[in-house]
């Protein structure tokens, strides 16, 4: 895997030893501790892995061929929201708290609140024809949406029924990315590509309506190809360029290499693992690389472990009882499709109706939300 050309990877919230890639010519690939192992075929693109069950995961082939799996990568369901072929790498993302709010862009937008098994379209001509290249949502706000183009740039703060074009601002060159703020959702970033080192990133702070350029001038005269955002930190910036991983900070006006140990390579997407204090890099050349993070967080991925409590026993086959440091607490249990099966304000809960399989089970107290997964046997 030292010099496999991976486009895009996907990190277990719940395993921290265990992520997906997807990979030019040898599809998509999951490492589990420190063995590799190729669960679909193809050139692999895109994919991410349930945040609440690492077996739940998510592939893409080329144009779009978007696929779920239940087990591990044992079998895949055809997910794919359109009969057509979307871009070669077609986006697709994840919600960073909701588990089963997917959105995937081809030439309009496809958003789900089941996980991918019914699909809504929600835009209309949002890129005037042109491919989607770009997806972002916003963790703090579900209706949020970002959908580029190589040069059409629409929000919408509604769930798509309406989106507003925010290009007048931005440079006049191929966008790559977007990355939106953890705890903000008018707050963004847009990454360029071309040969310059003048227009590379913006930012805005109002969903679009005014950009500023934060691209310095230490950056090299190459593609910016991605950016995350971290969020509990110092509004910490991390870029793959062509040439490996810039840094910047809001203590700071220039960007800075982010390079340590790593080759001088193509980076195609990061992505961070905020419970492990690291940050990963899908390399076009040289595998994938992890870092520990400039600096830690302040918080745990997305205030989800503040809520402390216990459900026993798991597995269960006839009930279960929520162990809680707080009182009024809301329980929901979900299926993996997103179905709610159980809502209730109850500790002690009956799950005798269930099916055999697995479940997300939501708590939610004064706002604060955690989820477990369940097994009923």
């Amino acid at each position: 895997m030292e010099i496999s050309q991976f486009y895009n990877l996907g990190l277990s919230k719940s395993n921290p030893n265990r992520l997906v890639a997807g990979a030019q010519d040898n599809g998509t690939e999951m490492l589990t501790n420190a063995t590799w192992d190729a669960i679909r075929g193809s050139d692999g693109m895109e994919c991410a892995i349930d945040h609440y069950d690492e077996d739940v995961i998510y592939a893409e082939y080329q144009y779009g061929g978007l696929r779920k799996s239940y087990n591990g990568g044992n079998n895949w369901d055809n997910i794919k929201p359109v009969s057509y072929e979307g871009p070669w790498n077609t986006p697709y993302e994840m919600h960073a708290v909701n588990n089963n709010l997917i959105v995937v862009g081809y030439n309009e937008v496809y958003r789900s609140t089941t996980g991918g098994m019914i699909w809504d379209s929600i835009s209309y001509g949002v890129t005037g024809g042109a491919e989607i290249q770009s997806i972002a949502l916003a963790p703090s706000d579900e209706n949020y949406i970002y959908a580029a183009s190589y040069s059409k740039i629409k929000v919408t703060k509604d769930a798509g029924l309406s989106w507003t074009y925010i290009k007048p601002g931005l440079a006049n060159y191929n966008m790559t990315d977007i990355a939106v703020a953890t705890n903000n959702p008018d707050r963004a970033w847009v990454t360029f590509s071309d040969y310059n080192n003048i227009h590379k990133v913006y930012e805005t702070n109002n969903a679009g309506s005014s950009w500023t350029n934060i691209s310095g001038s230490n950056l090299p005269e190459l593609p910016v190809n991605c950016i995350v955002y971290q969020g509990g930190a110092n509004d910490d910036l991390y870029i793959g360029t062509d040439v490996g991983v810039y840094y910047k900070n809001n203590t700071m006006t220039e960007w800075i290499p982010f390079n340590d140990g790593l080759p001088n390579v193509i980076v195609k997407e990061l992505e961070i693992h905020y419970d492990e204090g690291t940050i990963s890099a899908a390399t076009y050349g040289r595998g994938i690389w992890e870092s520990p993070l400039n600096t830690l967080s302040s918080v745990s991925t997305n205030n989800l472990e503040k809520l402390d409590c216990t459900i026993y026993p798991n597995p269960a086959n006839d009930k279960i009882t929520i162990s809680a440091n707080t009182s009024g607490i809301n329980v929901s249990i979900f299926t993996l499709t997103g179905q709610k099966v159980i809502e209730t304000t109850s500790k002690t809960i009956s799950v005798s109706s269930l099916a055999k399989g697995c479940y997300i089970v939501e708590l939610e107290s004064n706002g604060i939300i955690k989820r477990e997964k369940l097994v009923i046997k």
